[in-house]
């Protein structure tokens, strides 16, 4: 576990394993848009054996085992031949492989990609026995010193065996097995074919077929390139040239079979993607570039750029509406490069945005300012609400890049173009890794830059960094104790508890985006703002996969006591509770089920009633009592005419670090014709969620956090409710 420092967007210390509870204390949002909240997680080069310098695409991997895994370009051994690296979402980071340029290769820069079978999978530059590079894996939760399984040798075209020959496992001996009549033997042309590649700037993806596929810059020495097969578990026996982008092999009676296109144009392959519709695209660098699908032993132009409309695409995604998403390095109207959108179908292809010098007065809220909002991009991410994330290398009023976003759908233009973060060199600077989406949160790496906090230097070798996106503003800074407990609205947010490690706030004001009222539907543009008053807000100090999961119960009671019934929530229908010894829990999350959402999570904060910092989270609730008069609908609180209380009472479960840590107990109560007030009892220190608990989410089919100590009974569906 090495320290690599990263400066915080808080002025609070943070742990990365101890949690702290407090109020909202943040800034309000900017009056259109939820906010963005970036954090650096770690610098590279702070400590001996750091990884430096990570190359594009540099693809982070987040197999669910609580690890991102990446690759740097550089660091590791005395000869900065590259790592691989695992790190927390809080930055406590490991080396798990520093490369030694031979056996296991050298230079990686394409990431890491899941195999989704207990491994990861990538490739190196250079090294390897043939000097051209190597496929290799490393296991999910590989320790440091794990040495990478190296599946393949690129050859580049090479028909000799490296010296010594010791060193080579048998199937690395080529051995010409074409012969004619006078047992004149040379290489086949699937010989010629397999050891054609070398220099991969990508990582291998997983196909439908199982195998792994992935390109080769190079082949036979030239800058033409290949794409491949190999076994997950490799060997040469099982590696394969798919075919070459080499057109003067046409010429090649034996080899002009394995020519992937005759376009002169299509060549220098550096991506290739696996899409939702399980088949292969890729990009291509010769002449202006071009995108690709691979059919069969043969690569399909789809799209050749013309510099006007882009130059040189990179890094590619499929979208989630089945069409393709990238950038280009150059091009465009001041070869700044574009995002495009193209159809694998028809083909159909739009410049989305044009990277230029200069905003436009007034747009979308950005000022206007001698640097650019971005050049040169590279790869994008597509997050939630039809949002493509993505970074550009240049550009900012530091010229030191950006992170931006653009819709898919909607609005498409430099006026949907929004910048959320300019890189100031001490955060890092030079973007250069596709970004990649945990949850609710994006992960990428710089190619230089970074802080040392400790010797007011920075090593310029690139940080990680993670960006917590569409934040609720929360207005108000919280300096003063509620005057009442219960505490009576004020007109500024106010305290509940204020005590070493806990810190509950209620009134708060809250600025979010909404675009229905199903907060999980899908983006849709010019979307309103929505401010909710009155709220309470938990905050917990914790940098690392910070969760909380809420359980609520609700009582009505009238002058003759406790009214029976049911209520309908976003966690699902439950009933009101008529005897608080025995009180009707029931999950509390934005996971009702719907056209919106696929699975059922347990964390309140999924959605958007939450916010995040670089060290912690912050949830927030406004338990609705609404006055009606329609006593008949089951979601009726207050009546005309009767003396009504509606009181919510809540349990939250802090989560840090995989580990349940504290409870936090709250009531909010409102009287007919008064006021919403709340209170909130002193936290706990716990262990786990009970059983009893656990029981309510596996019985309303939300994942579980935590997994039963005991399996439940089939008649059991949480703590005894009286009905």
């Amino acid at each position: 576990m090495t320290d690599g420092t990263a400066p915080r967007c808080s002025t609070r210390p943070a742990f990365a394993s101890a949690l702290v509870v407090s109020v909202v204390l943040f800034f309000s949002g900017r009056a259109s848009q939820s906010e963005a909240i970036f954090c650096p997680i770690y610098n590279f080069g702070l400590q001996p054996g750091d990884p430096l310098w990570p190359q594009p695409p540099s693809r982070l991997a987040a197999p669910g085992d609580g690890w991102l895994y990446g690759t740097s370009n550089g660091g590791g051994n005395g000869l900065g031949q590259g790592t691989i690296f695992k790190t927390t979402p809080a930055g406590d980071l490991s080396v798990v492989w520093k490369f030694d340029g031979r056996e296991t290769g050298a230079s990686p820069q394409g990431g890491l990609t899941d195999g989704k079978d207990g491994y990861l999978y990538g490739t190196t530059y250079a090294g390897g026995y043939y000097g051209a590079g190597t496929i290799f894996r490393i296991p999910y939760g590989a320790s440091a010193g794990t040495k990478p399984d190296t599946l393949h040798h690129f050859r580049n075209g090479s028909v000799l065996d490296p010296a010594p020959k010791q060193d080579l496992v048998p199937d690395q001996h080529l051995v010409p097995e074409q012969c004619d009549a006078w047992k004149r033997c040379t290489w086949s042309p699937r010989q010629r074919a397999d050891i054609a590649g070398g220099y991969a700037v990508s990582a291998p993806v997983k196909g439908a077929d199982g195998n792994l596929h992935g390109v080769t810059s190079y082949s036979n020495n030239q800058q033409y390139g290949t794409v491949y097969s190999v076994s997950p578990t490799g060997g040469d026996k099982t590696f394969s040239t798919t075919c070459i982008f080499q057109p003067a092999l046409l010429n090649d009676k034996e080899m002009k079979d394995f020519v992937c296109t005759p376009d002169p144009k299509l060549g220098n392959p550096v991506v290739l993607i696996s899409g939702n519709d399980n088949r292969l695209y890729g990009t291509t660098f010769g002449g202006f570039g071009g995108v690709f699908r691979v059919d069969g032993t043969k690569a399909t132009a789809l799209h050749e750029f013309s510099n006007s409309d882009g130059s040189k695409p990179f890094d590619l995604i499929q979208g989630s509406d089945g069409k393709l998403y990238g950038t280009t390095i150059n091009g465009g109207s001041v070869d700044w490069g574009v995002i495009y959108r193209l159809d694998p179908e028809t083909y159909s292809f739009k410049a989305l945005n044009q990277f230029v010098p200069k905003f436009p007065a007034g747009q979308n809220g950005n000022p206007v300012w001698s640097g650019a909002p971005g050049a040169k991009p590279a790869g994008l991410a597509e997050g939630r609400e039809g949002w493509l994330y993505g970074v550009a290398r240049g550009g900012g009023r530091q010229g030191r890049g950006v992170i931006f976003r653009i819709p898919t759908v909607g609005t498409i233009g430099s006026s949907a173009y929004e910048v959320l973060h300019e890189f100031n060199f001490r955060d890092g600077r030079v973007p250069a890794s596709t970004p990649l989406f945990v949850g609710p949160d994006m992960f990428g790496m710089t190619y230089e830059g970074g802080w040392n906090a400790k010797t007011n230097g920075s090593p310029d070798g690139g940080v990680i960094y993670r960006m917590s996106v569409d934040q609720p503003g929360i207005v108000g800074d919280v300096t003063k104790h509620c005057a009442h407990d219960p505490s009576p609205p004020d007109d500024e947010p106010c305290l509940l508890q204020d005590v070493a490690t806990v810190r509950v706030s209620a009134h708060v004001t809250v600025k979010q985006v909404t675009e229905s009222i199903d907060p999980l539907a899908n983006w849709r543009p010019n979307a309103p703002v929505r401010e909710i008053d009155d709220a309470i807000a938990v905050h917990m100090d914790c940098p690392d996969r910070p969760h909380i999961v809420q359980f609520i119960y609700r009582e009505k009671i009238g002058p003759d006591g406790p009214y029976h019934g049911s209520l309908s929530s976003t966690g699902g229908d439950y009933l009101l509770t008529i005897d608080p010894s025995h009180a009707c829990w029931n999950p509390d999350s934005l996971s009702k089920p719907s056209l919106f959402l696929r699975t059922r999570d347990p964390y309140y904060e999924d959605g958007r009633q939450a916010r995040r910092d670089c060290d912690g989270l912050t949830i927030f609730d406004a338990p609705s009592f609404t006055k009606t008069t329609n006593p008949e609908v089951p979601s009726t609180v207050f009546v005309d005419n009767r003396q009504e209380v509606w009181r919510a009472h809540a349990r939250d479960y802090l989560i840090c670090g995989g580990r349940v840590q504290k409870q936090v107990d709250w009531v909010a109560e409102q009287k007919y014709g008064g006021p919403l007030t709340y209170s909130a009892g002193p936290p706990t220190n716990v262990s786990e969620i009970p059983d009893e608990f656990l029981g309510l989410l596996a019985n309303k089919d939300f994942m579980l956090p935590f997994p039963l100590k005991n399996p439940l009974l089939p008649t059991q569906t949480g703590p005894p409710c009286a009905q």
